[in-house]
């Protein structure tokens, strides 16, 4: 008699990430999937052309959301990392560990402290604004207010930013003064538009994917001719109306397509 041992298999919960850049990274595939796939490498139309780049853009920014959103990552690791070291060893250390210089860890670490109690912000600015923005010297009244209202992209370059901080400090301006409220309302105008574009980009792939098999019915569902008998007549208006509803389908993606153009001018 054979006695089979037995073996206790423990489950492991799933493990979804929520850390951002990894998100971010797993929609930028998704995106260069979606490209491959619909282009198969011809993008030679004007119309093919137009996507193509567009599908790129896309990635691109998804991509860089990611970047940003490493700086941080990275930022806390080192924060961690000079913690454990002996004081005034830091830099040898990240000289000798680090693929960056020293100084890119430096404002990577600053990034990370000043956006600790709001790491979501940290994609609405670009790389060299988010170090102007960490610096000790930077009025924090002024800090506060932008990331306060951060809900979207921020239009502001590194030297506009540097000036802005300078007029704050130097009295010339005050967080209610237009110069400063006409930033801020212009970013949270765009915010409202980008999300336009990300449901309408949405629906227009619903209606694509539908389409898609709205094409394929007719092969999907032929018509038996031992059941049905269907005259070449009523097989052309079929047709007709198969066609209609498929221009109609067509025609409003390509509505779609003119409004999201629409809102990218609205988020330059």
């Amino acid at each position: 008699m054979y006695t089979l041992k037995t073996v206790a298999i423990a489950k492991v919960p799933r493990h979804v990430t929520t850390e951002p850049a990894v998100q971010r990274l797993s929609e930028a595939l998704r995106i260069k999937d979606e490209r491959e796939i619909s282009f198969n490498g011809d993008s030679q139309t004007h119309d093919k052309r137009e996507e193509y780049l567009d599908s790129i853009k896309e990635e691109l920014k998804v991509r860089s959301q990611g970047f940003k959103y490493q700086i941080y990552e990275m930022g806390k690791l080192l924060c961690e990392a000079k913690k454990i070291l002996p004081h005034g060893k830091l830099q040898t250390w990240v000289n000798e560990n680090f693929e960056f210089c020293y100084k890119t860890a430096f404002n990577f670490m600053k990034v990370y402290r000043v956006c600790m109690g709001h790491p979501e912000v940290v994609k609405y600015f670009n790389p060299s604004c988010l170090y102007v923005i960490s610096r000790p010297d930077f009025p924090q009244d002024l800090r506060e207010a932008l990331f306060k209202d951060a809900k979207g992209p921020v239009d502001i370059k590194e030297k506009d930013l540097v000036q802005l901080a300078l007029k704050y400090k130097n009295g010339e301006l005050k967080i209610t003064d237009k110069e400063v409220q006409d930033l801020l309302k212009k970013q949270r105008d765009t915010t409202h538009w980008e999300n336009y574009k990300i449901e309408l980009k949405a629906i227009k792939q619903l209606i694509a994917n539908r389409l898609e098999r709205i094409e394929t019915l007719s092969t999907i569902h032929p018509v038996n001719p031992l059941i049905e008998k269907v005259t070449d007549e009523e097989q052309l208006i079929r047709e007709e109306e198969e066609y209609k509803i498929i221009s109609k389908i067509k025609d409003f993606i390509a509505e779609i397509n003119v409004t999201i153009k629409e809102l990218d001018e609205k988020c330059k």
